[in-house]
Formats: C-alpha cells, sequence, structure tokens
C-alpha cells in the first residue's frame, strides 16, 4: 500500500508542477473528488469534470492522470482511513 500511497502522492505533486501557481487553488479545489472519491466511478466523473474545465488550458494535467489511471484506481479501494492525503 505504501508504493501505491507514494504513486499517488506523486501524482498529485505532479499535477501541480504543470500548472501555473495562480490556478493552484483551483486546481485543488478540483482534483481533491478524485482522490477521495468513494468509488472509481465517482473518481471518473470527477476526473471527466477535471478534463471539462481545465483541459484546454492544462491538457498535460488530463494526460498525466488518464495515463496513470490503472494505477490510481486501486487506492480507491482502500478506505478512507487508510488513503488521507
Amino acid at each position: 500500500m505504501l508504493c501505491r500511497r507514494r504513486h499517488n502522492i506523486h501524482l498529485i505533486r505532479n499535477t501541480f508542477r504543470l500548472a501555473s501557481k495562480r490556478d493552484w487553488d483551483a486546481i485543488k479545489r478540483d482534483v481533491k473528488p478524485i482522490y477521495t472519491a468513494p468509488s472509481p466511478a465517482a473518481a471518473r466523473a470527477a476526473l471527466d469534470e477535471l478534463a471539462e474545465k481545465w483541459g484546454t488550458k492544462y491538457g498535460a494535467i488530463i494526460r498525466l492522470w488518464e495515463n496513470a489511471w490503472e494505477e490510481f484506481i486501486p487506492f480507491l479501494d482502500y478506505g478512507a482511513c487508510c488513503r488521507i492525503a
């Protein structure tokens, strides 16, 4: 589990590396529903919302999440107490 948690921390950190600092607060609010989602379907819906809102400006962020998706979704199997972010 530690490996998955570390992967997800890097995923979130790299999200902000690809964005302008002035957009960090807004992106933070839009990314949080992805990694706190109760199910993969809810996380996917949140990712789709992120893509709709930020996809044109930050396509690299959406590609980052899309490319890491298969490694990310097993993280959602852990309860909220185990995946504190």
